[in-house]
Parts: C-alpha cells; structure tokens; sequence
C-alpha cells in the first residue's frame, strides 16, 4: 500500500520516521508493507535522508494512481479541509485525527467519502501493545487480534477433536 503524508510538523514527522524507519515492524503490524511515497509540505528539508519524498503540489499525490492512502497530520481546518476532501473525491481513503477538522467538517467529509465508496467511520479491533506514551501515542495491532482470533479458532476445533485443512506456505 503506497501512502502520502500531509504536514512534517512535530506529529507528521514522527509518522514519516515510523513508515520509514520501522517498515518491517509496521508491515508485520498491517499485514502488508505501507510505503510512504509522499510528504507534502511547503518548507525544504534537503538534509533528510527521505528529501526526495517531498512535494509542494497536492495534486501530484491527488493524480498519482498508485496513492491509496492519504495520512492528514497538517492540523486546524485550512489548508487540511481542501486536501482532505480531494483525496476523499479522488477515491483516497484519508486517515487523520484533526478534532478541529471533523468537528466543524466531518459531515461534509463523510459524505463525500460514501459518494466516493469509501467507508467512513469503520471500527476495527486492536491490540493495544504499547500504552499511550508522553506525546499521547498508543501503539496499536491489528494483526496480531486476527492472529489471535484464529488461534482460538483452531484451539476450538482440537477441543473438539475437528479435522484441520490447512495449506503450507513454507517450511
């Protein structure tokens, strides 16, 4: 999955360093690799070991095909609201946690998302692995709460003396 980050603020680039810097954790966490093709934002940063990542034009992340995931962590309502809502219209699913955003734009935003067939809203269960740190972070696993539903699924079925059919994939 090809991602692009708006903002490399205090928050944006903690998120850049996570994607880049922890791939291999972040894809076992996912159950997929999450790449980071993007960072949009208006000031250079050429001494990054990523700079070549960087981009000032929203729309070079809103034509790009291959983006699927838009990862807002600008802040406030503007510049953040019009991106927002051309990712969404460009069938992007947009991942953000801007209160300031939902609160006065979410309604919009939600529709928007429908009439794009993206879902809006939809809850998932995870894993907390790490509590909520001093900058307000909680480390989060999906995997790893489908990996333990289906281990209660097979621990069911030897309780129950069931046949397994499974394929190997490697050895």
């Amino acid at each position: 999955m090809k991602t692009a980050l708006l903002g490399h603020g205090t928050v944006g680039s903690g998120v850049a360093e996570i994607l880049l810097y922890s791939a291999e954790k972040v894809a076992a966490d996912a159950g997929r690799p999450i790449e980071l093709k993007y960072i949009l934002d208006l000031r250079e940063f050429p001494d990054l070991p990523y700079s070549d990542r960087f981009v000032k034009d929203f729309s070079v992340i809103e034509n790009d095909p291959e983006i699927s995931v838009v990862i807002e962590a600008i802040g406030g309502l503007f510049p953040a609201y019009d991106f927002v809502k051309r990712a969404l219209e460009s069938g992007k699913s947009v991942v953000t946690s801007n209160k300031e955003l939902i609160a006065e734009k979410g309604a919009k935003l939600f529709e928007i998302a429908e009439e794009n067939g993206l879902k809006v809203g939809d809850e998932r269960e995870f894993l907390i692995l790490k509590e909520e740190d001093e900058e307000g972070v909680i480390t989060l696993s999906l995997k790893r709460v489908s990996l333990a539903q289906n281990w209660e699924k097979l621990d069911i079925a030897r309780q129950n003396n069931d046949t397994i059919t499974v394929t190997v994939a490697a050895l």
